[in-house]
């Protein structure tokens, strides 16, 4: 009798913190975050709640541009 051979699929290689490159939306994420929590402490202070949103913002174009660049999961 032939017996039926298995073919095992290869496991998607996982790439959570695998490079510091998938890391750089997320630093520059808490960054914005610590600033626009500091600029509300400090009075509101205006401008820096505005640096603190724009660096939020790029911290949104910097993980997908390095998403699309093929780090990190899909």
């Amino acid at each position: 009798m032939i017996e039926s051979v298995e073919t095992v699929q290869p496991v998607a290689e996982v790439l959570h913190s695998r490079s510091p490159v998938t890391w750089a939306g997320t630093v520059m994420g808490t960054i914005a975050v610590t600033i626009g929590a500091a600029a509300f402490l400090l009075g509101p202070n205006w401008t820096m709640l505005w640096v603190a949103l724009v660096l939020l913002v790029l911290a949104v174009v910097t993980g997908s541009i390095v998403r699309r660049n093929g780090y990190g999961q899909a």
